[in-house]
């Protein structure tokens, strides 16, 4: 049986389930589950979206106005 490898996206067996899952995972980048078995299309349309998200601003969530730290 062959892999497809494809950039930034993790996958495992669930324990409890036995099911396939995989994840999209990529530093400064939201962390997104992906649908269905790699290389369909529902697959692919999920993977180009979450390569589409903006990154997430570094201590955004640290820093809110008002404070001393911002």
């Amino acid at each position: 049986m062959s892999r497809l490898r494809i950039p930034h996206v993790q996958a495992w067996v669930d324990r409890r389930s036995g099911r396939s899952r995989h994840r999209f995972r990529r530093r400064g980048f939201p962390s997104v589950e992906l649908p269905g078995v790699p290389g369909s299309a529902e697959f692919m349309t999920a993977y180009q979206a979450a390569t589409a998200n903006a990154p997430i601003a570094i201590g955004a969530k640290r820093n809110v106005p008002g404070t001393v730290a911002y």
